[in-house]
């Protein structure tokens, strides 16, 4: 009769210690969450990410991972740069697929970068405890924005090639003014740049801006954000 009854309470047995396994995770993670990434995994993550954070204050952070095993991206470097940016990209897709997945899951939006083997994503203080002790997650960082350096006087220095007609000595340096005097002045070309900003609207560029029409802007076909989009 015992045995009868312990085979009968067994599923319902196995179903309340996997409960209260899930209830202690889940209340040993609200735990950590609450202690802040300084006492869950100080040597991971910036030190100005492990002060208090504002209720509901969300910050950009960067995950850098760990290659995995066997990994030669990092190491010597292949012949053919196509052969490298395959080996980028592979170590990336290794490193980054779990969790990509779970702050997916979770209902973030991470941005992969394939280059630094990193993830973008906008993150509160308590699901930054969580990320930052996940198996791969080398370093966390606070995703500060990167502000342009002001030129000293407000302008370009030196006397040497300000005024009328004067050529900057980078343009000098590439060899434009041959071209110039050449009857050449570039009519026509496009030039792309890449960059991690560009100030289009800029009175140096504006003109030239190939989405600028003179009296509004369209940027199709001829802008690409690659980190938010």
């Amino acid at each position: 009769m015992f045995r009868e009854w312990t085979e009968r309470a067994r599923p319902s047995l196995r179903l309340g210690v996997t409960f209260a396994a899930s209830l202690w995770f889940l209340t040993a993670g609200a735990m950590a969450a609450a202690e802040g990434p300084s006492k869950l995994v100080k040597s991971k993550v910036e030190a100005s990410l492990q002060g208090p954070w504002a209720p509901g204050e969300v910050r950009p952070v960067l995950l850098h991972l760990e290659s995995p095993p066997g990994d030669g991206a990092a190491r010597a470097e292949p012949a053919l740069p196509s052969s490298r940016i395959e080996a980028l990209r592979s170590r990336a897709a290794g490193s980054q697929a779990e969790i990509l997945a779970r702050l997916r899951e979770l209902g973030f939006r991470p941005r992969s970068f394939w280059v630094v083997n990193a993830v973008a994503v906008d993150l509160d203080q308590a699901a930054l405890a969580v990320v930052a002790g996940l198996p791969g997650v080398r370093r966390v960082l606070e995703d500060h924005p990167q502000p342009g350096t002001a030129l000293e006087g407000g302008g370009p220095p030196g006397p040497s090639w300000t005024g009328e007609g004067a050529v900057s000595p980078n343009i000098a340096h590439v060899g434009a003014p041959d071209f110039w005097l050449a009857g050449s002045r570039g009519d026509g070309v496009v030039v792309g740049i890449a960059d991690t900003g560009v100030d289009w609207d800029h009175p140096a560029l504006l003109a030239q801006y190939r989405g600028w029409n003179g009296i509004s802007a369209s940027h199709g076909y001829h802008w690409h954000d690659a980190v938010h989009f």
